[in-house]
């Protein structure tokens, strides 16, 4: 998906629509470049979609079921508060897609292109795109992010998750062993 026209060349390719990548991509052209995004998946990165967005969104809900809980002390009685964790769910993807709707228009505003899908280096002007155009540019940023490593041992899937799919759950697990304490 392109928004835009596409372009044959453009001052600046970044490739990687996350939080780098996209604020990157605004300044290049708010300097007057002309600028085209490369996202294989959703603008916004891992942060605005899987990780810290969703992450933080979830503590929210929870300091606010605490305060219900503990609500008495301030003389307020609140009866059968319970916690819906698939309205939960549907709130945290809620937050990360209006962010993300931000972040498209934030690059169109800025008259950026964004093309759906990966970016191969042919040589060090040009990138073959997914969809087979070949995009000619001056200057390249690569802002790629991270993805999660799996322990020798403990393959995804099952019983042990990655971090975004635990942010997926659509249900409270009992108990839950956490290894790792990344930013988010």
């Amino acid at each position: 998906m392109v928004m835009g026209s596409v372009p044959e060349q453009v001052d600046v390719a970044v490739i990687g629509g996350g939080v780098g990548g996209y604020v990157a991509a605004i300044r290049a052209a708010q300097l007057g470049k002309s600028v085209a995004i490369v996202e294989k998946n959703k603008l916004g990165g891992h942060c605005l979609n899987y990780a810290c967005i969703p992450s933080k969104t979830l503590i929210h809900i929870s300091d606010i079921f605490y305060e219900i809980q503990h609500s008495q002390k301030f003389g307020i009685s609140v009866q059968g508060a319970a916690i819906d964790a698939k309205k939960m769910l549907q709130w945290r993807m809620d937050v990360s897609k209006k962010l993300e709707e931000g972040v498209a228009f934030l690059c169109k505003s800025n008259q950026i292109d964004v093309f759906k899908g990966t970016g191969t280096f042919l040589d060090s002007k040009n990138i073959q795109l997914t969809d087979g155009v070949t995009l000619e540019f001056k200057k390249a940023i690569i802002a790629t992010g991270s993805e999660p490593t799996e322990m020798k041992g403990f393959g995804f899937g099952g019983n042990v998750l990655d971090y975004k799919q635990a942010l997926m759950l659509d249900y409270i697990p009992k108990s839950m062993v956490i290894i790792g304490a990344g930013t988010s």
